[in-house]
């Protein structure tokens, strides 16, 4: 009996490990966003409740945005986090082997956006 025990501990013990692996692949995307949004900001020299005052938010909001653990944000907060962390913002898909971009940027951005899809060979997005 000891052994059977012992046996669906492990097996129990597995599986959560799976469970955990999964959540952990889920969660990287977050992670990054994370990462890149606190880069974003840094780079600026601006404080979460700046960012939440140019955004017209408060600073809970910017900081549930800057937190993996959170829901992935949707494109309009991140585009305007980028905004007020005086950045640009752009999407990127990867479909039939292509890399296709749209530009969310305006003014100097926009020309550096352009500049690095026709460096990277990504192919801008216009509509037919």
């Amino acid at each position: 009996m000891a052994k059977n025990s012992l046996k669906s501990l492990m097996k129990e013990m597995f599986d959560e490990n799976i469970k955990f692996k999964e959540n952990l692949k889920r969660l990287n995307p977050r992670v990054e966003l994370a990462r890149v949004l606190i880069y974003i900001r840094h780079s600026a020299r601006m404080t979460q409740q700046q960012v939440a005052e140019a955004m017209g938010t408060d600073q809970p909001f910017v900081s549930r945005m800057e937190s993996a653990a959170g829901p992935f944000p949707d494109a309009s907060s991140i585009s305007a986090y980028a905004h007020a962390c005086h950045s640009g913002f752009g999407l990127v898909f990867v479909s039939n082997n292509r890399v296709i971009a749209v530009s969310m940027c305006t003014g100097q951005h926009e020309k550096v956006f352009s500049e690095a899809m026709a460096l990277h060979n990504i192919e801008k997005y216009s509509p037919v």
